[in-house]
């Protein structure tokens, strides 16, 4: 695939990469430092302790005592993130809005589903959403907590199918639809590797070692919802771009609003939902080191 992008994007892109790779980690690491000074007991003591490395760690935090596991607990302590995420009997709970959300299994939970605004002000209350590469099961819970009548989560890989299971069990919401299917153009089967399905996101076909996972159509899913105004959320790491070249017109007039990833450039996709007469902003774009143009879209009638 070409670029893909207008001339204006490609700039911002790289100028976006260069803050997030070249100077934004620079900057984390002088707040961090700095809210470690002015907010931890024994300040010089939680740098050595951090240093060494040595887990679980035992930090306090103003008057809180902390047991860290990994570095990843570590790292939304000293982000100031621990008022809104916090750790529980082996749970990791989220704080959204008035709701906790629990999760069992969080590895992979991409936080900026919560952490930043263009997932949750998706208007997906008292509407169906059809929530593609639902991870495990994190974004469905989201858009569950946030007022959705149901949530139709498609997930191909089956480890992480399963771990949205559980994830979804250990919370109050009875309105989200699993289906370990993926998306494409066309029906068939994956051939998906159980024992590698929840190292990355995106997955390579095993044809020796991999088991069947169906293929779906967006066609073949709304073909079972009677309701029109659906809301289609996309992170399935290269799929959106046959889905929404290829499904039919009215397929996708069905959807209200669309928020997706895109992961190589956005300009094709741009013009056939702006020809379908929606409305397309792009809301952030970055050039990765893998030279790939990511970033998000949203698009709305």
């Amino acid at each position: 695939m070409k670029e893909n992008m207008t001339f204006s994007w490609k700039i911002r892109s790289k100028l976006s990469s260069f803050y997030i790779y070249k100077i934004s980690k620079h900057f984390e690491k002088f707040e961090m430092i700095i809210n470690i000074l002015f907010n931890f007991q024994n300040p010089f003591q939680t740098l050595k302790t951090i240093k060494a490395g040595q887990y679980p760690l035992r930090l306090t935090k103003k008057n809180k005592t902390f047991e860290i596991k990994n570095k990843f607990e570590l790292s939304l302590i000293l982000k100031n993130l621990d008022q809104k995420i916090t750790f529980e009997d082996g749970y990791m709970i989220i704080k959204n809005n008035s709701k906790k959300l629990k999760f069992k299994h969080y590895e992979t939970i991409e936080l900026d589903i919560f952490l930043q605004d263009y997932y949750s002000k998706l208007p997906v209350k008292n509407k169906i959403l059809i929530d593609v590469g639902g991870n495990v099961g994190d974004s469905s819970l989201l858009y569950s907590s946030l007022g959705a009548k149901k949530v139709i989560m498609l997930e191909p890989q089956p480890k992480f199918f399963e771990f949205a299971i559980e994830n979804i069990k250990s919370n109050e919401y009875s309105n989200i639809q699993l289906i370990n299917a993926g998306l494409s153009n066309a029906s068939g089967y994956f051939k998906i590797n159980y024992e590698k399905s929840d190292k990355t996101f995106a997955f390579q076909e095993d044809d020796i070692h991999g088991i069947q996972i169906p293929k779906t159509t967006l066609e073949e899913i709304i073909s079972k919802i009677p309701d029109s105004n659906l809301v289609l959320k996309l992170d399935c790491e290269g799929c959106e771009y046959e889905v929404l070249l290829d499904s039919l017109d009215d397929v996708l007039k069905k959807f209200d609003y669309i928020l997706l990833e895109f992961h190589s450039g956005f300009q094709n996709i741009s013009n056939r939902l702006k020809n379908l007469g929606f409305n397309v902003t792009i809301l952030n774009s970055k050039y990765t080191p893998k030279k790939q143009y990511r970033g998000h879209l949203l698009a709305s009638k």
